[in-house]
């Protein structure tokens, strides 16, 4: 005898109440797992309008520093400006957008505030130096790819002329030759064309980024 319809109406639906969320859940895990991250070096040469601080005078007691803040302010506001050209090296903890191969993905850049380096987005920062406190890894999480970079004169990257080579202006031209090479695929081989960008800053972090998107 055929089967009362009654009832396949009802396995119907408890397939669908039951079996869809295991599969659903089962995938959410997938995409939970840890996130795929990996160093990227990458070099640029720079031309940038800088002022032109005269160096510092001997820093080596506390007093002279304190004295020193306000002269340098001062400087900054009267000093000539200048074209600085140099080759710089930005390193960066890429981490790749869950089930993301040659297509792209939204790419969030990260830049750290004063002190800190790219390990800010990641975990050290927030003292237990576990994965659970890793911006990187919640990004990855809601499908996002991320590049958390060491801003000049911090962590891997290149070391200059703290006054001469770490101002914002090239802070920012550095920024926009990464930009334009992330935005063309020129990068990095490992890391695909993102369908948008977003750029997140922390402290000065954040006055890099504002000042770049403003440009």
């Amino acid at each position: 005898s055929s089967q009362d319809p009654n009832i396949n109406m009802l396995l119907q639906y408890y397939l669908t109440c039951l079996i869809l969320p295991l599969l659903c859940c089962n995938a959410a895990a997938v995409r939970k797992g840890r996130a795929p991250c990996e160093a990227i070096q990458f070099t640029y040469q720079i031309n940038s309008t800088i002022v032109n601080v005269p160096p510092p005078p001997d820093l080596s007691t506390s007093d002279a520093i304190t004295s020193y803040l306000p002269l340098l302010v001062q400087q900054f506001t009267t000093a000539p400006n200048v074209t600085r050209q140099g080759n710089y090296t930005l390193v960066g903890w890429f981490c790749k957008a869950p089930n993301q191969n040659d297509s792209g993905a939204p790419l969030q850049v990260l830049a750290h505030g004063a002190g800190y380096t790219k390990e800010y987005w990641n975990r050290a920062a927030w003292g237990n130096m576990t994965i659970e406190n890793s911006w990187q890894q919640y990004a990855y999480e809601q499908g996002y790819s991320t590049l958390a970079i060491d801003r000049l004169g911090y962590g891997e990257s290149s070391q200059f002329d703290p006054l001469l080579d770490c101002q914002l202006s090239t802070g920012i031209e550095i920024l926009h030759a990464l930009v334009v090479d992330l935005r063309q695929g020129n990068a990095s081989p490992k890391i695909p064309i993102p369908t948008e960008l977003a750029f997140v800053g922390h402290s000065a972090g954040s006055i890099l980024v504002s000042n770049f998107v403003q440009v």
